[in-house]
Parts: C-alpha cells; structure tokens; sequence
C-alpha cells in the first residue's frame, strides 16, 4: 500500500500502447466509452482526453447538492476544453499518449492533474469528451464529501508549489482559466472571512444587516452539520454544504502546510 501514484509509475512502464487509459477501482463505463475517448486522437494536437463520471440517483437535499456542485465543476471543464484546454482531468475515466506518462511524485496526490499537466506543457490539448460515460455512486453524507475535499484541495496546494509556472501568465497559455477554476476557490474562505469582519465594522444599517444575515447563516449551517437531522430542511441542507465544501479548503491548508498528506488507501465508509 503506498499509494496510487506508487503504482502508476510501476503499470504505465509496462504499458506499450500508444494510448493509456486510466480508470479508478469502482466505476462502470458504458460499453463505448474507451471508443469515444480514444478516437479524439485522430487530432494530432490532442494529448489527453477527460471522459464524463456521471453519478447515480442522488437522494435527499445533501445529495443533490453535492451533484448541483459536481454538474458545475463538469460546466467549467468543459467551457475550458472548448476555448483550449483543461487543467485536468477525470481520474476515473481518460485517456493520453503514452510519450506524455512520465513518472510522478509517489506522494502525488492529483495525478489526474500531474500527467496530463506533461501533455499541457508540451504545447497539446487536454480535452473533455462528454459522450465518453463512466457511472459512480456518490455520497449523499456531507462527512464523506467533505474528507474528498480535503483531499482534493489539498492537493490543489500541492499542485500549485510544484508547478510555479502555473501562475505565470508568460508560460501557461490558459492562465486565466488556472487561477479562477483552481486557484481562487482556495481563497474563498478568507474572501467569506473579510467579508464578514468589514461588515461588522461599517455603521450603515444596510451593511449591519448583511453582517447579522452572514452570522445567522453560518450559525445555522454549522447546526446543520452537527445535528443531522436539520439537513432535511433544504435551506439549511444547502448552506451546511457550502459551509462544509469552504471548510475542507482551510483544513486542506493547514494539512499541507503541516506535510500532513497520507496518500494510502484508506477505505471510505
């Protein structure tokens, strides 16, 4: 057990096709899957191509908000692929070129991100294939959503100090969609934060009552969190989740900040 990155590097050095497809453990792909990701590479500036995890039925307001949120991050990939290219990709479903596998990390924790990254650079497209379909079965539990963001978002860190050339608008070509889809997002709870200590701090009525709204909120989604039984009410399931999702972002920054990253299969209930 050490880790996933561990034994890509091992598989992709047996690998002699000219493309790799990459899946996760759980998922089912619809029987053309491979087909239509693969055939994209037809285009010789192609060098990666993100196939479409659709999850299961979703039940109860914290799985459709969970989805609402997922549908998102899918609308943004693919906006993303139409103007040029994708940061990323799906790890359950892609394919590359196998020029482009290059060793990563073994404490890697987006190699979603990393291996494609290598394709980016080299000057190809990473691309979104939506009619490419992979099926997963989502949590509909804000805990289990919440340690996937973690985990997430801490690798988002991680991504960004390995790859300084990132942030630079000289040497990434889609530099705009990097810092707004990836970047930003790790900000959004010390935006919230300030938000919240600048209202508190102006005497206009109108600025007093976003900042009792603000608390009232916040109280009542961290009472969502901890008393399950409020997330059946849709208001208070919705914010409970957007406070959880921002929470992940904060304890993702102390975990990296810490080197607090254990990337070993752990089973998720």
């Amino acid at each position: 057990n050490h880790g996933k990155a561990y034994q890509i590097n091992k598989a992709a050095q047996r690998c002699e096709s000219e493309i790799i497809v990459f899946s996760d453990v759980r998922q089912m792909y619809e029987p053309d899957a491979i087909r239509r990701l693969v055939r994209n590479f037809a285009d010789p500036g192609i060098g990666a191509v993100s196939g479409e995890l659709t999850f299961g039925p979703l039940w109860g307001h914290t799985g459709r908000n969970i989805s609402l949120y997922w549908r998102y991050e899918k609308a943004l990939r693919k906006a993303e692929s139409d103007v040029d290219s994708t940061l990323g990709v799906t790890g359950a479903i892609y394919a590359i070129r196998r020029e482009f596998v290059e060793p990563i990390p073994d404490d890697t924790i987006l190699d979603d991100i990393e291996i494609p990254l290598k394709a980016f650079r080299k000057g190809y497209r990473v691309i979104f294939e939506p009619g490419a379909v992979a099926y997963d079965k989502a949590s509909s539990e804000i805990e289990t959503e919440f340690r996937r963001k973690v985990r997430t978002l801490t690798g988002n860190f991680q991504l960004f100090s390995r790859n300084r050339w990132l942030l630079s608008p000289f040497e990434n070509r889609i530099f705009i969609q990097s810092i707004s889809h990836k970047l930003f997002r790790l900000f959004i709870p010390y935006a919230l934060m300030a938000v919240l200590l600048t209202t508190s701090m102006l005497e206009n009525s109108m600025f007093k009552l976003l900042f009792w709204g603000q608390v009232i909120c916040y109280l009542a989604g961290a009472a969502a969190i901890l008393v399950k039984g409020l997330r059946r009410n849709r208001t208070l399931n919705f914010i409970s989740v957007f406070l959880s999702l921002n929470t992940a972002s904060v304890v993702a920054l102390y975990k990296y900040s810490f080197n607090k990253v254990d990337v070993t299969w752990r089973d998720q209930p």
